[in-house]
């Protein structure tokens, strides 16, 4: 017989309640779950495609390097496509300067695979002359040997011609144009004016191409005319300078030039790249500029060196030398 004093612990009814309760709890636990595991799922797939990718879809080339531009200017110069890979070697000496020319320079013997540019614009240009007053001739004043003087004009800005960018305010800049057919590798004309005699020191002309040179000395423009002008000096290669396509590929950025070895043989000699600035309707400066690698360049390997003064979007490559 139970005693009437010991405690119930759970009537019918409570019993009830509690497994309804666990059950509810179970219910929830178990949606709990499915939902949990459904997030996850989602959440580690998300960045994942399932689809196949189109192997034939061009990506853009993140170098920072593009093919240096050797299009001859006329009439304006364009913009560089990006290409692909780049080798991130880098030599241990640069050069960012004029050479001085002279009549034993040893020239690449093959011909740029480029035109001559002998397509340039062929407007009238009015030259002054202080003797017989203006003078109007398609070609400007003829100097001989394949060169004339196309005006005289005035210039601010950088002065390029010593590789300082010193600034000057108003000296004289001339116009000159190689209207023959070889490329001139240094020429000095001297222009008689009221100032005195000017000096236009140019390098690296190419047959049908302009150049603007500024006064070797700085002398300050009056009003463009001149009594006389000659060519004092001039020498060309001996032979056509060339980009050496067939050995380098050469790529640059602002202030830098890559050179790749595209052959299967070994370059242990020096290796110069040459490059003029541009402006305008033609090139800029008398002073072409060259870059230089001391070590060589092994087959199927790039190095990368210095240039000051190049800037992808106002730069031509002229030529490349190698030893």
């Amino acid at each position: 017989m139970k005693n009437s004093n010991e405690p119930r612990l759970y009537s019918k009814k409570t019993k009830i309640i509690i497994a309804v309760c666990a059950s509810l709890v179970v219910a929830l636990t178990a949606v709990c779950l499915i939902l949990l595991g459904k997030w996850t799922k989602n959440d580690g797939a998300s960045d994942v495609s399932t689809e196949t990718p189109d192997v034939s879809t061009e990506t853009e080339d993140p170098s920072p390097y593009k093919i240096v531009d050797t299009s001859v200017v006329t009439e304006g110069y364009g913009t560089e496509d990006v290409t692909d890979d780049v080798t991130d070697d880098v030599t241990d000496d640069v050069t960012d300067a004029p050479e001085t020319p002279s009549s034993d320079t040893d020239a690449p013997v093959t011909q740029p695979g480029e035109t001559s540019g002998t397509d340039a614009p062929e407007t009238s240009q009015t030259v002054e002359t202080g003797g017989s007053g203006k003078v109007t001739e398609p070609e400007g004043r003829d100097l001989g040997n394949g060169l004339s003087l196309v005006s005289l004009s005035s210039f601010t800005g950088p002065y390029v011609e010593d590789g300082t960018d010193a600034a000057v305010d108003g000296i004289v800049a001339a116009k000159i144009r190689n209207t023959g057919d070889e490329t001139v590798q240094f020429v000095s004309v001297s222009v008689e004016t009221k100032e005195g005699t000017a000096v236009f020191e140019g390098t690296t002309i190419l047959p049908g191409t302009y150049v603007t040179i500024l006064e070797k000395n700085k002398m300050k423009y009056t009003d463009g005319t001149f009594t006389d002008a000659s060519v004092t000096q001039i020498i060309r290669f001996m032979e056509e300078p060339s980009f050496c396509s067939d050995m380098f590929e050469v790529r640059g950025a602002d202030g830098q030039i890559m050179v790749k070895n595209i052959s299967d043989k070994n370059v242990t000699g020096k290796v110069v790249v040459y490059y003029k600035s541009v402006k305008d309707s033609g090139y800029f400066g008398g002073i072409t500029y060259s870059a230089t690698i001391k070590g060589g360049v092994p087959a199927g390997q790039s190095v990368v060196i210095g240039a000051n003064h190049f800037l992808i979007e106002n730069s031509r490559l002229m030529f490349v030398k190698y030893e």
